[in-house]
Protein backbone atom coordinates (compact mmCIF):
# COMPACT_ATOMS: atom_id res chain seq x y z
CA UNK A 1 0.00 0.00 0.00
CA UNK A 2 1.85 3.42 -1.28
CA UNK A 3 2.53 5.67 1.57
CA UNK A 4 -0.40 8.77 2.23
CA UNK A 5 2.46 11.26 2.52
CA UNK A 6 5.20 11.02 -1.12
CA UNK A 7 7.57 12.88 1.52
CA UNK A 8 7.67 10.19 4.36
CA UNK A 9 8.05 7.35 1.52
CA UNK A 10 11.45 8.98 -0.21
CA UNK A 11 12.63 9.80 3.68
CA UNK A 12 12.80 5.72 4.28
CA UNK A 13 14.18 5.19 0.99
CA UNK A 14 16.65 7.16 1.99
CA UNK A 15 17.51 5.78 5.14
CA UNK A 16 17.21 2.63 4.13
CA UNK A 17 19.96 3.45 1.25
CA UNK A 18 22.10 5.19 3.82
CA UNK A 19 21.96 2.18 5.88
CA UNK A 20 22.89 -0.04 3.26
CA UNK A 21 25.58 2.08 2.62
CA UNK A 22 27.06 2.53 5.81
CA UNK A 23 26.87 -1.05 6.30
CA UNK A 24 28.66 -2.02 2.82
CA UNK A 25 31.50 0.55 4.55
CA UNK A 26 31.49 -1.65 7.28
CA UNK A 27 32.03 -4.50 5.55
CA UNK A 28 34.17 -3.19 3.30
CA UNK A 29 36.31 -1.82 6.44
CA UNK A 30 35.99 -4.84 8.14
CA UNK A 31 37.89 -6.71 5.40
CA UNK A 32 40.70 -3.65 5.06
CA UNK A 33 41.80 -4.62 8.62
CA UNK A 34 41.37 -8.68 7.88
CA UNK A 35 43.54 -7.78 4.85
CA UNK A 36 45.87 -6.45 6.88
CA UNK A 37 46.39 -8.42 10.07
CA UNK A 38 46.84 -11.31 6.98
CA UNK A 39 49.56 -9.22 6.24
CA UNK A 40 51.37 -8.50 9.81
CA UNK A 41 50.92 -12.22 10.50
CA UNK A 42 53.26 -13.07 7.05
CA UNK A 43 55.49 -11.00 8.54
CA UNK A 44 54.72 -7.78 5.76
CA UNK A 45 54.15 -4.49 7.90
CA UNK A 46 54.70 -2.23 4.97
CA UNK A 47 51.98 -3.84 3.41
CA UNK A 48 49.55 -4.11 5.82
CA UNK A 49 49.83 -0.27 7.15
CA UNK A 50 47.61 0.43 3.82
CA UNK A 51 45.35 -1.76 4.21
CA UNK A 52 44.87 -0.50 8.07
CA UNK A 53 44.82 3.42 6.91
CA UNK A 54 41.61 2.54 4.74
CA UNK A 55 40.07 0.69 6.70
CA UNK A 56 39.79 3.83 9.12
CA UNK A 57 39.08 5.83 6.65
CA UNK A 58 36.14 3.66 5.96
CA UNK A 59 35.53 3.40 8.96
CA UNK A 60 37.50 5.54 11.68
CA UNK A 61 36.24 3.69 14.86
CA UNK A 62 36.95 0.31 14.03
CA UNK A 63 38.57 -0.89 17.14
CA UNK A 64 40.65 -3.74 14.93
CA UNK A 65 42.15 -1.60 12.71
CA UNK A 66 43.32 0.67 14.81
CA UNK A 67 45.22 -2.05 17.04
CA UNK A 68 46.07 -3.35 13.91
CA UNK A 69 47.74 -0.20 12.29
CA UNK A 70 49.62 0.10 15.89
CA UNK A 71 51.11 -3.24 15.29
CA UNK A 72 52.17 -2.76 12.23
CA UNK A 73 54.19 0.41 12.99
CA UNK A 74 55.66 -1.17 15.80
CA UNK A 75 56.43 -4.40 13.81
CA UNK A 76 58.88 -2.94 11.25
CA UNK A 77 61.13 -3.06 13.71
CA UNK A 78 62.90 -6.77 13.01
CA UNK A 79 62.89 -7.30 16.95
CA UNK A 80 59.19 -7.18 17.55
CA UNK A 81 58.38 -8.48 14.17
CA UNK A 82 59.99 -11.72 15.13
CA UNK A 83 58.74 -11.87 18.82
CA UNK A 84 54.93 -10.62 17.62
CA UNK A 85 55.01 -13.83 15.82
CA UNK A 86 55.97 -15.60 18.10
CA UNK A 87 53.41 -14.04 21.01
CA UNK A 88 50.59 -14.39 18.12
CA UNK A 89 51.49 -18.44 18.44
CA UNK A 90 51.02 -18.43 22.18
CA UNK A 91 48.30 -16.20 21.73
CA UNK A 92 46.43 -18.80 19.72
CA UNK A 93 46.40 -21.45 22.14
CA UNK A 94 44.10 -21.67 25.69
CA UNK A 95 45.03 -20.07 28.63
CA UNK A 96 45.75 -23.36 29.70
CA UNK A 97 48.33 -24.00 27.04
CA UNK A 98 49.55 -20.78 27.39
CA UNK A 99 50.30 -21.11 31.33
CA UNK A 100 51.87 -25.03 30.45
CA UNK A 101 54.43 -22.90 28.07
CA UNK A 102 55.00 -20.91 30.40
CA UNK A 103 55.63 -23.09 33.21
CA UNK A 104 57.83 -25.23 30.99
CA UNK A 105 60.32 -22.16 29.93
CA UNK A 106 60.51 -22.23 33.81
CA UNK A 107 61.42 -25.65 34.39
CA UNK A 108 63.58 -25.67 31.62
CA UNK A 109 65.66 -22.92 33.52
CA UNK A 110 65.71 -24.31 36.32
CA UNK A 111 67.37 -27.29 35.00
CA UNK A 112 69.50 -25.47 33.16
CA UNK A 113 70.49 -23.44 36.25
CA UNK A 114 70.93 -26.84 38.24
CA UNK A 115 73.48 -28.64 35.81
CA UNK A 116 75.52 -25.35 35.20
CA UNK A 117 75.64 -25.02 39.04
CA UNK A 118 76.77 -28.88 38.94
CA UNK A 119 79.62 -27.96 36.51
CA UNK A 120 81.52 -25.70 38.88
CA UNK A 121 82.51 -23.81 35.58
CA UNK A 122 82.66 -20.34 35.39
CA UNK A 123 82.92 -20.73 31.47
CA UNK A 124 80.28 -23.34 30.86
CA UNK A 125 78.38 -22.17 27.97
CA UNK A 126 75.48 -23.35 30.10
CA UNK A 127 75.53 -19.80 32.20
CA UNK A 128 74.99 -17.77 28.84
CA UNK A 129 72.22 -19.58 27.67
CA UNK A 130 70.15 -19.14 30.55
CA UNK A 131 71.17 -15.86 30.77
CA UNK A 132 69.29 -15.66 26.92
CA UNK A 133 66.69 -17.56 28.39
CA UNK A 134 66.21 -15.21 31.16
CA UNK A 135 66.43 -12.30 28.91
CA UNK A 136 63.89 -13.36 26.53
CA UNK A 137 61.42 -13.86 28.96
CA UNK A 138 61.95 -10.91 30.06
CA UNK A 139 62.16 -8.79 26.74
CA UNK A 140 58.45 -10.95 25.83
CA UNK A 141 56.90 -9.49 28.83
CA UNK A 142 57.60 -6.31 28.00
CA UNK A 143 57.99 -5.96 24.33
CA UNK A 144 54.36 -4.67 23.55
CA UNK A 145 54.39 -1.37 25.68
CA UNK A 146 57.97 -1.39 25.31
CA UNK A 147 57.38 -0.64 21.37
CA UNK A 148 54.29 1.41 22.36
CA UNK A 149 57.03 3.89 23.90
CA UNK A 150 59.16 4.21 21.27
CA UNK A 151 56.24 4.66 19.50
CA UNK A 152 55.38 7.89 21.02
CA UNK A 153 58.22 9.34 19.59
CA UNK A 154 56.43 8.80 16.63
CA UNK A 155 53.95 11.40 15.39
CA UNK A 156 51.56 8.98 13.73
CA UNK A 157 52.21 6.37 16.53
CA UNK A 158 51.52 9.06 19.18
CA UNK A 159 47.99 9.75 17.67
CA UNK A 160 46.90 5.71 17.64
CA UNK A 161 48.11 5.13 21.34
CA UNK A 162 44.82 5.37 23.19
CA UNK A 163 44.96 6.14 26.78
CA UNK A 164 45.74 3.00 27.65
CA UNK A 165 48.56 2.07 26.15
CA UNK A 166 49.81 5.30 26.82
CA UNK A 167 49.18 4.92 30.56
CA UNK A 168 51.08 1.97 29.94
CA UNK A 169 54.10 3.29 28.45
CA UNK A 170 54.20 6.06 31.34
CA UNK A 171 54.28 3.02 34.15
CA UNK A 172 56.82 1.49 32.16
CA UNK A 173 59.74 4.23 31.70
CA UNK A 174 59.15 5.59 35.19
CA UNK A 175 59.33 1.28 35.96
CA UNK A 176 62.49 1.57 34.35
CA UNK A 177 63.71 4.52 34.92
CA UNK A 178 63.76 5.14 39.21
CA UNK A 179 66.13 2.01 39.51
CA UNK A 180 69.07 3.79 37.28
CA UNK A 181 70.20 5.57 39.87
CA UNK A 182 70.97 2.15 41.87
CA UNK A 183 72.82 1.12 38.53
CA UNK A 184 75.24 3.89 38.32
CA UNK A 185 75.92 3.58 42.14
CA UNK A 186 76.27 -0.44 42.04
CA UNK A 187 79.10 0.58 38.74
CA UNK A 188 80.59 3.13 40.87
CA UNK A 189 81.10 1.28 44.13
CA UNK A 190 81.78 -2.17 42.87
CA UNK A 191 78.85 -3.71 44.91
CA UNK A 192 77.23 -6.69 43.68
CA UNK A 193 74.09 -6.94 46.31
CA UNK A 194 72.99 -3.30 44.36
CA UNK A 195 72.98 -4.88 40.89
CA UNK A 196 71.37 -7.48 41.90
CA UNK A 197 68.48 -5.08 43.66
CA UNK A 198 68.66 -2.89 40.53
CA UNK A 199 68.16 -5.92 38.30
CA UNK A 200 64.72 -6.81 41.02
CA UNK A 201 63.69 -3.57 41.12
CA UNK A 202 63.68 -3.22 37.04
CA UNK A 203 61.96 -7.00 36.45
CA UNK A 204 58.68 -5.20 38.44
CA UNK A 205 58.30 -3.60 35.07
CA UNK A 206 57.05 -6.99 34.16
CA UNK A 207 53.73 -6.95 35.82
CA UNK A 208 53.76 -3.88 35.84
CA UNK A 209 53.30 -3.12 32.22
CA UNK A 210 50.12 -5.89 32.54
CA UNK A 211 48.32 -3.38 34.52
CA UNK A 212 46.62 -1.61 31.53
CA UNK A 213 47.02 -4.32 29.01
CA UNK A 214 44.13 -6.32 31.40
CA UNK A 215 40.66 -4.78 31.07
CA UNK A 216 39.39 -2.13 33.40
CA UNK A 217 37.50 -3.63 36.14
CA UNK A 218 39.01 -6.34 38.68
CA UNK A 219 41.55 -7.88 36.39
CA UNK A 220 43.27 -4.42 36.39
CA UNK A 221 43.33 -4.53 39.99
CA UNK A 222 44.82 -7.81 40.52
CA UNK A 223 47.77 -7.01 38.78
CA UNK A 224 48.51 -3.87 40.30
CA UNK A 225 48.10 -5.58 43.85
CA UNK A 226 50.31 -8.25 42.67
CA UNK A 227 53.03 -5.54 41.56
CA UNK A 228 52.31 -3.67 44.41
CA UNK A 229 52.95 -6.84 46.44
CA UNK A 230 56.43 -7.21 44.09
CA UNK A 231 57.95 -3.56 45.32
CA UNK A 232 56.99 -4.52 48.62
CA UNK A 233 59.67 -7.44 48.99
CA UNK A 234 62.15 -5.60 47.00
CA UNK A 235 61.71 -2.22 49.37
CA UNK A 236 64.23 -3.92 52.17
CA UNK A 237 66.23 -5.05 49.83
CA UNK A 238 66.82 -2.01 48.96
CA UNK A 239 67.10 -0.58 52.31
CA UNK A 240 69.72 -3.50 53.40
CA UNK A 241 72.40 -1.83 50.45
CA UNK A 242 72.25 1.63 52.48
CA UNK A 243 71.44 0.42 56.05
CA UNK A 244 74.03 -2.19 57.69
CA UNK A 245 72.10 -5.34 58.47
CA UNK A 246 72.53 -8.33 61.58
CA UNK A 247 74.39 -11.41 60.72
CA UNK A 248 70.92 -12.88 60.61
CA UNK A 249 69.21 -10.58 58.68
CA UNK A 250 72.27 -10.42 56.22
CA UNK A 251 71.54 -14.08 55.40
CA UNK A 252 68.22 -13.94 55.10
CA UNK A 253 68.15 -11.22 52.05
CA UNK A 254 69.06 -14.44 49.73
CA UNK A 255 65.89 -16.18 50.82
CA UNK A 256 63.87 -13.37 50.25
CA UNK A 257 65.44 -12.64 46.65
CA UNK A 258 64.20 -16.37 45.85
CA UNK A 259 61.07 -15.06 47.19
CA UNK A 260 61.32 -12.41 44.82
CA UNK A 261 61.54 -14.22 41.74
CA UNK A 262 59.51 -17.40 42.87
CA UNK A 263 56.38 -14.24 43.31
CA UNK A 264 57.59 -12.49 39.87
CA UNK A 265 57.14 -16.29 38.12
CA UNK A 266 53.70 -16.15 39.47
CA UNK A 267 53.17 -12.60 38.71
CA UNK A 268 53.47 -13.52 35.41
CA UNK A 269 51.50 -16.26 35.16
CA UNK A 270 48.42 -14.42 36.64
CA UNK A 271 48.99 -11.65 34.08
CA UNK A 272 48.81 -14.48 31.27
CA UNK A 273 45.53 -16.02 32.64
CA UNK A 274 44.19 -12.22 32.82
CA UNK A 275 45.04 -10.60 29.93
CA UNK A 276 43.39 -13.79 28.10
CA UNK A 277 40.50 -13.42 30.05
CA UNK A 278 40.23 -9.73 28.97
CA UNK A 279 40.78 -10.89 25.66
CA UNK A 280 37.41 -13.67 25.91
CA UNK A 281 35.23 -10.92 27.66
Amino acid sequence: MPSPDPLIGLQKAAEEASSEQTSLRSRSAKGQANRGWAAIERGDPEAAIPCFREALRLQPDLPVARAGIVEALKARHPLYRWLLQGCSWLASLPASTQVAVMLAVYCGSRLISSLAEQTNDGTSLLWPLLMLVFGLSALVGIASPLFNLLLRWDPLGRQLLDEDQQRGTSLLLVNLLLPLPLLVWAVYSQDGMSLVVWLLLSLISLPSSAIFRCAPGWTRWVMATLTIALAAIALPLLAGIFVELPAWLAQERLGLIALFVYALIGSQVAATVLMAFSVRR
